[in-house]
């Protein structure tokens, strides 16, 4: 319980002291409030210096799908190198037999697959450090952040897919296309990075937000027939798992989402904004409406992990980039959010810790030495 209660307030702490770089171009540390503060604080950086720490340093059972992939270590280890080729998701199968044919450690597999995993979503976050705690309290509250601990192949595709994002906001087709395609190699649901750019590009305004607004009600409303054309058409994807559409309970997600969007979409100055803004106002959308499938089958939830990441980095954006007359509603709520989701985040540690129930098993946390 108490190493998450430490990733969260060891960077609040960190919220008052800033890394900038002065007039004669030398980084300097400083402490205070101030928004120049804010925009170097170091909150992120200690944030994913002890999540890395966390999920290279976890017990084997910290995690619903480890003890599994501790055995396909073993199991791929053994593999020649043609055998490597035979399945759907070689790039996985190569980095698994590759850290096998230098060490037969697990723990030290799981140092290897969380670098690849967290090291690109923090290069991304921490390109713009402003408004740290907020997005990293808010990153914790999402379902990727316990993904992070059990999927190993999704996590390391969604790491992936952080530098394919990289590509995308500087135009770099060529090499996106590469990235995307060893997401997709690596986890089946890798695909879903392909949409990214046409989606990040997609000049979406709130004038046209007036003709969406029906399509996309519609999409809900028609959100089961819509989802069984959908898992035809990604035949081998959807073969992978169950294809049975049932109620999955998915509905607070749901909720937030819509929430966040209509918080980010009201408060948010276009005239201000620049293309990465827009385009992760896009991502938020596009999270909000494969969230509308997540009700009816978990798949739709693991296709969304790829946008969910960059949830905390749109709302952000829309708080920077408010009208000005939305400013005080703006910091409002950032504040109101990040005090709300910091109960919600002790509330559910602490629950989990004493009920012994927690999402992907989790919780307590242990490290592989107890």
């Amino acid at each position: 319980m108490f190493p998450y209660f430490f990733l969260i307030f060891i960077p609040l702490i960190f919220t008052l002291v800033s890394l900038n770089k002065n007039e004669n171009g030398l980084s300097t540390l400083s402490l205070g409030l101030g928004e120049k503060n804010n925009k170097g604080n170091l909150a992120l950086w200690i944030f994913f210096f002890l999540f890395f720490l966390l999920l290279a340093l976890r017990k084997e059972t910290i995690g619903t799908d480890l003890v599994a992939y501790n055995y396909l270590f073993i199991r791929i280890s053994g593999y020649n190198f043609s055998q490597l080729f035979e399945n759907g998701e070689p790039i996985y199968y190569l980095i698994t037999w590759i850290t096998g044919k230098i060490t037969s450690d697990f723990q030290i597999y799981l140092v290897v697959t969380s670098f690849i995993s967290l090291i690109p979503i923090a290069y991304v976050y921490n390109k713009d450090r402003g408004n740290g705690y907020f997005k990293l309290i808010i990153f914790v509250n999402m379902s990727t952040f316990v993904m992070l601990f059990s999927g190993i192949r999704q996590s390391m595709a969604m790491g992936i897919g952080m530098l394919a994002y990289y590509c995308i906001k500087n135009k770099k087709i060529a090499p996106f296309l590469i990235w995307a395609t060893i997401a997709s190699l690596i986890h089946h649901s890798g695909f879903m990075i392909f949409a990214m750019y046409p989606i990040y590009h997609f000049k979406l305004n709130k004038n046209n937000m007036f003709i969406l607004t029906p399509v996309i009600a519609l999409v809900y409303v028609f959100n089961q027939p819509i989802f069984s054309l959908l898992m035809k058409i990604t035949g081998q994807v959807s073969d992978k798992y169950d294809s049975k559409i049932g109620d999955t309970g998915a509905y607070g997600s749901l909720i937030l989402f819509l929430l966040f969007f209509v918080f980010a979409f009201i408060i948010s100055d276009e005239n201000k904004m620049g293309a990465e803004s827009l385009g992760l106002r896009n991502f938020l959308l596009v999270t909000l409406i494969i969230q509308f499938f997540a009700p009816l089958h978990s798949l739709a939830m693991r296709m969304n992990y790829y946008f969910i990441l960059f949830v905390p980095l749109a709302l952000a954006d829309a708080i920077k980039n408010s009208k000005d007359e939305y400013r005080q509603i703006a910091a409002l709520g950032e504040a109101v959010m990040s005090i709300f989701f910091t109960i919600l985040f002790v509330y559910t540690t602490y629950n989990s810790y004493k009920t012994g129930e927690s999402a992907l098993e989790t919780i307590p946390y242990e490290f592989f030495w107890q």
